[in-house]
């Protein structure tokens, strides 16, 4: 397979300092290992030691976009913001296990969710799961939560779900099926679910989210009150439309009494002035 060069994103260089996998909200449970001991067989994100996030049970991170901030398991989120999901992946088994196909990972995907409102006080789940047919086991997750201080809506920056690794599919944008329970699939040269094992083959993806401050709630109206208000609105305009005619009317009988001397009695009539 052809090498390309790594997309460098700065911001992963920097990862909070987490608590020990075994009180993160990880799963399943399963066999662990190190990068000195990697795995004999295909799986996912069980090597405890990774130097740049560490546990790699641990895979789902959030962070404020362009902040300079770390990646870390929760974070406090606010309206007009926007927040980068982080999703790590690495197929622990031992290069020497890829020849004979072994360590390879076959039809491997990743779904991920995240809730498309929080109230104020609320604590959020944002998660992710990655699967293969051939693994053990077979799906592994984890997730990382959000809190508010008001109630928010969350939404998902179309194009922005973008895969990183250092091979053909680095900084390729990921299908919308990324938020589906099927998922979407992850490769190394090519985004076929194929991903070979040893951490020159591992990558990451990373997708924003939006925050925006939920509208205060207009006043159901309904057919009642816009029936009330239609009827009233109609009331008050007849009323001054006849205002109108009546003064109208009777400045002109003024105007003729005065300028030609006639009586108000012989004066025209209007049917719309009551005698």
């Amino acid at each position: 397979m052809k090498r390309i060069k790594r997309i460098a994103v700065a911001a992963l260089a920097v990862f909070a300092t987490v608590p020990s996998a075994s009180v993160m909200a990880w799963g399943p449970e399963r066999a662990t290992y190190t990068m000195e001991s990697p795995a004999p067989s295909a799986v996912f994100n069980s090597i405890t030691d990774n130097p740049t996030i560490g546990d790699e049970r641990n895979f789902v991170r959030i962070a404020e976009k362009d902040s300079g901030t770390t990646f870390g398991d929760e974070i406090k989120i606010e309206p007009g913001k926007e927040y980068e999901v982080y999703i790590g992946y690495h197929n622990d088994a031992a290069t020497s296990t890829n020849a004979a196909g072994k360590g390879i990972a076959q039809q491997v995907r990743l779904s991920s969710t995240f809730p498309n409102e929080l109230k104020a006080g609320e604590r959020g789940m944002v998660s992710a799961i990655i699967s293969a047919y051939n693994t053990t086991p077979e799906k592994i997750w984890d997730e990382a939560y959000i809190t508010a201080d008001k109630d928010v809506t969350l939404s998902f920056k179309a194009g922005s779900a973008i895969v990183y690794n250092g091979w053909g599919i680095n900084g390729s944008v990921l299908s919308q099926d990324l938020f589906t329970e099927k998922g979407t699939y992850l490769g190394v040269d090519k985004l076929d679910g194929i991903v070979f094992g040893c951490a020159e083959y591992s990558g990451h993806v990373i997708y924003v989210l939006k925050v925006n401050e939920v509208s205060k709630e207009i006043p159901h109206t309904g057919p009642v009150e816009v029936a009330m208000a239609i009827a009233i609105a109609v009331g008050l305009g007849g009323g001054l439309f006849y205002l109108y005619r009546t003064r109208r009317t009777l400045k002109k009988v003024t105007d003729s009494v005065k300028g030609n001397n006639i009586d108000a009695g012989d004066a025209p009539k209007d049917d719309n002035v009551e005698e």
